[in-house]
């Protein structure tokens, strides 16, 4: 269990650095197809995160894939 959640938490951090790169608020000035590639792939990182630690932590994965409109399973 705990080697899941060290995997999962690298996931979230590669997203984070990810989203922090590509730094979206400056690619909309210049190329706004990037910046909405940046956008819906950082989405993409949320909905797998909440599914992820859906196992773990119930509660703040159904809170996480509400912003995204996901219905999850039981």
């Amino acid at each position: 269990m705990r080697r899941s959640l060290e995997l999962i938490m690298h996931i979230g951090h590669e997203a984070n650095l990810y989203f922090s790169d590509a730094a979206p608020w400056s690619q909309i000035k210049t190329d706004k197809a990037a910046a909405t590639t940046t956008l819906l792939q950082s989405c993409y990182y949320g909905v797998i995160m909440g599914a992820l630690l859906n196992p773990f932590l119930p509660h703040l994965s159904h809170e996480n894939t509400q912003h995204f409109s996901v219905e999850r399973s039981s």
